[in-house]
């Protein structure tokens, strides 16, 4: 009889782990592998019937976004991550925008989600998200860097018309240009 209760016992605590296990999952989590100015996030989970505590958001281990069972988000600072979200999250899904990207929002975003008691079961998935200078950026950078040059070249120029007291046509400047491009390139 001690036999048969003890067996009946293992079976029912394999069955109530079992069912706890498959009470709560993480569907699917979405973090793009690099990202230039912003980036959609978003994690998706099956709660299979039990009640929601949270949803967490973690970069590098620091909490920056809370989604509560009432519908209700909390943000807190953390360096590097600036978002966009809905003001009212909903049971299945806590999506967010990440903005103003730059080197310090790259690193290791997690996702926690967490039931209600009397478990508070906890399941998390965790995604890098890697920083990439995008070519608009680039772009201006270098156009910056252009028009620096082309006022350096051209405040050089003038001041070579000043000392030397020549005053040139155009095509005679440029024959000037390059003489001095080439001097100054030689250094």
């Amino acid at each position: 009889m001690v036999i048969v209760i003890w067996n009946w016992s293992v079976l029912l605590l394999v069955t109530v782990l079992w069912n706890d296990a498959e009470s709560l999952k993480i569907t699917s989590l979405y973090v793009p592998r690099g990202a230039t100015d912003d980036a959609y996030i978003d994690c998706r989970y099956d709660l299979e019937g039990e009640p929601l505590y949270d949803v967490k958001w973690y970069k590098d281990d620091m909490q920056f976004f809370r989604c509560m069972a009432d519908g209700s988000v909390h943000e807190f600072p953390v360096e590097g991550v600036y978002i966009n979200y809905s003001n009212h999250a909903t049971v299945g899904s806590c999506p967010i925008n990440l903005t103003r990207l730059s080197s310090s929002s790259a690193g290791k975003y997690k996702c926690e989600v967490s039931l209600d008691a009397p478990t508070f079961r906890t399941v998390s998935e965790t995604k890098i998200l890697r920083f990439m200078q995008s070519e608009r950026r680039t772009q201006v950078k270098n156009d910056i860097s252009s028009q620096n040059m082309k006022s350096v070249f051209r405040n050089q120029t003038d001041a070579f018309k000043a000392h030397s007291g020549v005053t040139t046509s155009k095509d005679s400047l440029s024959i000037h240009v390059v003489i001095f491009m080439l001097i100054f390139c030689s250094f």
